[in-house]
């Protein structure tokens, strides 16, 4: 009995597309990041979306210099 009343109390966190999260107020700095860094056919709560963008911001840039590298 004590199990089912907690799942009964558990809430979950609503899923959004990356498009819905690139074009609300809270990401609208971060919509290019949200573009590339979400796949296009997953959906993802906001505190995914925040770890991918965390994660995308601290790689390293790589820079390609005339073909080379």
């Amino acid at each position: 009995m004590a199990d089912e009343e907690k799942t009964a109390t558990t809430v979950t966190e609503p899923t959004y597309t990356r498009e819905a999260l690139a074009g609300s107020k809270k990401y609208r700095e971060q919509c290019d990041i949200i573009m590339i860094a979400l796949e296009a056919d997953k959906e993802y709560t906001m505190a995914e979306a925040d770890k991918k963008i965390e994660v995308f911001l601290k790689n390293p840039v790589k820079e390609k210099i005339n073909g080379k590298g």
